[in-house]
C-alpha cells in the first residue's frame, strides 16, 4: 500500500470511528479539529506531510482514552499527517 492509500484509509477509518461516537463532546471536538486535515487529504494526488496534530491531550483527558482502537487509529493517522516513520 502506498503512503497516499494508507493516509486516505486511516483518514476514513478515523472519521468513521469519531462519527460513531455521536453525542460524545470530546469526539465532536476532535472531529471538528481534524476537519481541515480530512479535507486536505481528500484533495491529495500524492502523499506529503501536512503538518502537526496535537490532540493527544484531548484523547488522554477524556473518555476517548478508553477506546484503544480509536486511540491507536489516531496515532497512526497523526504519524502519517506529520510524516513520522515508525
Amino acid at each position: 500500500m502506498t503512503k497516499l492509500e494508507e493516509i486516505k484509509k486511516e483518514r476514513q477509518v478515523l472519521e468513521n470511528m469519531l462519527v460513531r461516537k455521536k453525542g460524545n463532546h470530546a469526539a465532536n471536538e476532535a472531529y471538528r479539529a481534524l476537519q481541515p486535515y480530512f479535507q486536505e487529504i481528500d484533495n491529495m494526488n500524492s502523499y506529503y506531510p501536512i503538518g502537526r496534530i496535537r490532540l493527544v491531550r484531548l484523547f488522554l483527558e477524556s473518555d476517548l482514552s478508553e477506546d484503544k482502537e480509536l486511540f491507536s487509529c489516531y496515532g497512526r493517522f497523526a504519524n502519517l499527517v506529520e510524516g513520522v516513520e515508525v
